[in-house]
């Protein structure tokens, strides 16, 4: 009875499973005011998440473009995307997998998660 009253109680964590809620709280107060709370981006200024085959296919290397940002054009999938994507210095490697846990599963992306060993051996190689 203690365990029901606690929350512990069976099939009630899995109405409440948020396997990347800390990944979602750091998107929208990190990303979203670029790439847009529903991953859509911003027309050619700042490319989409949703449905994004590089966010999907790089992994954990794209942790390097969230630290460090980014003073290039992107070109993909034909479209040339122009303007800066600021650094995150501050954020650490367990924040950074969370958010691309989050953005790798969110809008209809499906990827297996990310581990934060693998996103900490990245950021060691990541030169600006």
């Amino acid at each position: 009875m203690l365990m029901l009253l606690l929350g512990f109680g069976p099939g009630i964590s899995s109405c409440t499973y948020q396997p990347y809620a800390q990944g979602e709280r750091l998107y929208l107060s990190q990303c979203a005011d670029c790439h847009m709370d529903d991953g859509s981006g911003l027309e050619q200024l700042i490319p989409a998440l949703a449905g994004s085959k590089f966010l999907l296919s790089e992994g954990a290397e794209v942790a390097c473009l969230i630290k460090l940002g980014a003073k290039d054009t992107l070109v993909w999938r034909g479209r040339t995307f122009y303007g800066d994507m600021p650094p995150h210095p501050n954020l650490n490697a367990t924040e950074i997998t969370n958010i691309l846990n989050y953005a790798r599963n969110a809008w209809g992306n499906q990827a297996p998660p990310i581990k934060v060993q693998e996103v900490e051996e990245v950021l060691l190689k990541c030169k600006r």
